[in-house]
């Protein structure tokens, strides 16, 4: 599948996220007084797997960002010093999210995976990705430390392809 555009056109991800952020736009003053409970709480569910998804989209376009070189026009020192300037994040933060980008864009695909569908949030693939970096290389797999079965099936799947 290409996503690529020509240089009149924007590339499909980007003419998505503009759609996306018009479309929230127009939902920042709608009352949500007419909302019952039960709808309240499928939305609610619904919202946090939409950022979910958001969030792997934004680590995606990240770990490209860092590839490209996004900060050379401008003499930043990296992709995250330039994110933090032109996102207005923290320098922490920025670079926080390209290193989870990059983990999460080569050796960590389920855990994205499962991330842009919605199913972990950003906080529980991070700390995957924290832990399984953490294990020691050419763990065996009778170790009391190898993943088992109480473990979530990403770390498991990630641990398998170290």
């Amino acid at each position: 599948m290409t996503a690529m555009a020509s240089s009149d056109q924007q590339h499909v991800v980007t003419r998505a996220v503009g759609s996306l952020r018009a479309s929230l736009s127009g939902l920042a003053e709608v009352p949500l007084w007419s909302m019952g409970a039960a709808e309240t709480a499928t939305t609610l569910v619904e919202v946090t797997r939409l950022a979910a998804q958001v969030a792997e989209l934004e680590l995606r376009v990240a770990a490209h960002a860092e590839r490209v070189g996004v900060e050379e026009p401008t003499g930043a020192t990296s992709a995250a010093a330039w994110w933090a300037h032109a996102g207005h994040l923290t320098r922490r933060e920025a670079h926080t999210k390209v290193r989870l980008a990059v983990a999460l864009d080569s050796e960590h695909e389920p855990v994205r995976d499962a991330l842009a569908a919605g199913v972990l949030v950003l906080e529980q693939a991070a700390v995957i990705v924290r832990a399984v970096e953490e294990l020691p290389d050419g763990l065996d797999p009778n170790s009391p430390l190898a993943p088992g079965p109480s473990w979530s099936p990403w770390v498991v799947t990630t641990t398998r392809r170290r």
